[in-house]
């Protein structure tokens, strides 16, 4: 965990430790944080059955609920 400082346009970087090899990220709201997913530079290629806003919506409640989780643990682990 890092603190940083944003700038008067709303801008931060990333501590050098934490970076990650991508081009861009997704930035989903979660609450009062947020949780930032790198998108890999290659993009991987898989088989899909649903279509692509039902495989989007079930994609984004997985990463929400394991963001949340892993909140829950940090908020849990810092009681102790």
């Amino acid at each position: 965990m890092s603190v940083v400082e944003v700038d008067e346009r709303g801008r931060f970087t990333i501590p050098k430790e934490m970076r990650v090899d991508a081009d861009r990220a997704l930035i989903i709201p979660l609450g009062e944080s947020y949780m930032v997913v790198p998108i890999p530079k290659v993009p991987l290629e898989f088989d899909i059955k649903d279509s692509g806003a039902s495989a989007k919506a079930k994609a984004e409640k997985r990463l929400s609920d394991e963001a949340r989780a892993r909140e829950k643990r940090r908020q849990r682990d810092n009681r102790v």
